[in-house]
């Protein structure tokens, strides 16, 4: 079972790096952090997502169903306080800052 893990874990981390690298979309990857309890793991999954081109509305707009697997806390994290406010109007948080939650989550659980 190691082997397994460790394939996965490979998987995981190889897109991350580099978008064209075989393995774990930035979201599986994303899931597979939050699933267990890494949110170090989870905030790289967001940077790739930045790389990869991905916006916080592709992130919103995934089915409820996508999201299933994933601890409620993670999902309040991603999903919560995702807008500033400016003048006469809302715009999105970058996910980059939603990722720099997710750093600071990890630096409370050392």
């Amino acid at each position: 079972m190691p082997d397994v893990r460790t394939t996965i874990w490979r998987l995981a981390r190889a897109r991350l790096t580099n978008k064209d690298a075989p393995g774990l979309s930035p979201w599986d990857t994303f899931k597979l952090g939050a699933m267990q309890d890494n949110p170090g793991f989870c905030c790289e999954a967001l940077r790739a997502m930045v790389a990869c081109g991905q916006s916080l509305r592709e992130i919103c707009e995934k089915s409820p169903y996508k999201c299933k697997d994933i601890p409620g806390h993670y999902v309040a994290t991603l999903m919560a306080g995702n807008y500033w406010g400016t003048p006469g109007s809302y715009r999105h948080v970058d996910v980059g800052a939603i990722a720099d939650r997710f750093a600071k989550m990890q630096s409370l659980k050392r």
